[in-house]
């Protein structure tokens, strides 16, 4: 990535039934602008940014992004789809959307991976979703479902407690009869 020194971009990627391998780039935060397809991304211990996911050239990712790095989301709206492993911490940006699912049952992060959201974060699932990560910052949480009967708890997050601000309580229901449940 880059001229030859540490750091560098990509305008877009789009990458389809090959892989996306950055876990070699000498820089410890690779930026792209985008994120889209059916292909899967390699993190290894680098953090991805995606410096303005839009829907313009597509921002549905729909594989696995696997290793101990992370995700920053800087700007733009980005839907995993994919049942991605990476079990790096995910940051949403302020203005930021980032969408877990596409109304189905896949679409999440990785069990460990904690998520400092100061944008928006939508659960977009049509069965129980559990985010074993913290989540902290001030930013919203929604869920949204097609499901004719969802299930009784929507959205279970098991380690925020202590970590959610009193903003959290922002949170926004988009389908009738979801619930949230914090454990601690």
């Amino acid at each position: 990535m880059g001229e030859g020194g540490t750091s560098g971009w990509i305008d877009n990627v789009n990458a389809n039934n090959g892989t996306l391998d950055i876990s070699n780039v000498t820089t410890l935060s690779p930026s792209i602008k985008a994120l889209d397809g059916t292909s899967n991304t390699i993190l290894g211990q680098k953090t991805l940014t995606l410096s303005n996911a839009n829907s313009t050239f597509g921002n549905n990712y729909a594989e696995v992004m696997s290793g101990t790095g992370g995700l920053i989301i800087a700007a733009g709206t980005q839907i995993l789809s994919g049942q991605n492993t990476y079990t790096g911490a995910t940051s949403i940006g302020s203005g930021v959307h980032l969408t877990l699912g596409d109304g189905g049952t896949s679409g999440f992060i990785g069990n460990t991976a904690s998520i400092a959201n100061d944008g928006e974060l939508t659960i977009n699932h049509s069965d129980k979703v559990t985010l074993h990560g913290a989540i902290s910052e001030a930013g919203r949480l929604n869920h949204r479902s097609a499901a004719a009967r969802p299930s009784s708890q929507a959205i279970i997050v098991t380690r925020a407690a202590r970590e959610l601000p009193p903003a959290f309580c922002r949170l926004m229901v988009i389908s009738p009869a979801r619930s949230l449940a914090v454990r601690a």
